[in-house]
């Protein structure tokens, strides 16, 4: 492969589908009624508490892996593991810090008669599959921590997402370690040349905002402030 080819891979880049905080195709913690078609690891890692996933008195969780991927046509499903620093698990008081595992489903389709909508709706986890730190018997919540429906609108280069989030506030402080959206919410992606995308959202307690890049062969790059602190990311699209 020349140097003139790899060069024309990197200018010819475009806008491509990556993952949120939840997994889910989306901007930095809000997703969108994008439904991808193939899979996407996603790393992010943040620099302070991020609101959709901490609890005051919780320590903060500062790394997240994550996998999306389309499940039925229509459907997309996400799988999380989002890792707290400096706590420890009492089952595993030898780790330096838990992990909270979490499932998450998404589907969505364009809607009839209006070119450019889509709608979607989601679930956080579901079916819980957070299943490292169990609690003692009866103080623990598991299981579903929120629900959401998003409509995202395509106006040429900027796309504008609106939506609500319903969340269980009976969740303790360990399952509302997991993604929890509540309230308004929405935010918008403004594609700029060479592939890079501005992103600014409101995920119901916060705004942020990001750069992203969107590059060849899948990969993708993001940077920006995200509850108080920064965040960044990596993501690798892999056609199936």
């Amino acid at each position: 492969m020349s140097a003139f080819s790899i060069l024309s891979a990197f200018l010819s880049a475009t806008a491509s589908a990556q993952p949120s905080l939840l997994g889910y195709t989306g901007l930095i913690n809000v997703p969108t009624a994008a439904i991808r078609t193939d899979m996407a690891l996603a790393f992010r890692w943040e620099s302070a508490p991020n609101p959709v996933m901490y609890v005051p008195g919780t320590a903060p969780v500062d790394r997240s892996y994550l996998v999306a991927l389309p499940l039925l046509p229509g459907t997309e499903v996400s799988l999380s593991g989002l890792q707290e620093v400096g706590w420890r698990d009492p089952q595993v008081p030898v780790l330096p810090y838990t992990v909270h595992r979490a499932l998450g489903i998404k589907a969505g389709g364009p809607l009839p008669f209006v070119p450019g909508l889509r709608l979607a709706v989601g679930m956080v986890d579901p079916v819980s599959v957070n299943f490292l730190y169990r609690g003692p018997v009866g103080k623990t919540h598991y299981g579903l921590t929120s629900a959401f429906a998003v409509a995202t609108e395509a106006l040429g280069p900027l796309s504008l997402t609106l939506g609500y989030g319903l969340g269980d506030h009976t969740t303790d402080k360990q399952a509302r370690s997991t993604p929890f959206l509540d309230g308004a919410l929405g935010g918008l992606d403004w594609a700029l040349p060479l592939g890079f995308e501005a992103l600014g959202e409101w995920d119901g307690e916060n705004v942020n905002g990001a750069l992203r890049w969107n590059g060849p062969w899948g990969l993708g790059l993001m940077g920006g402030r995200a509850g108080g602190g920064w965040t960044a990311g990596a993501s690798w699209a892999i056609r199936l």
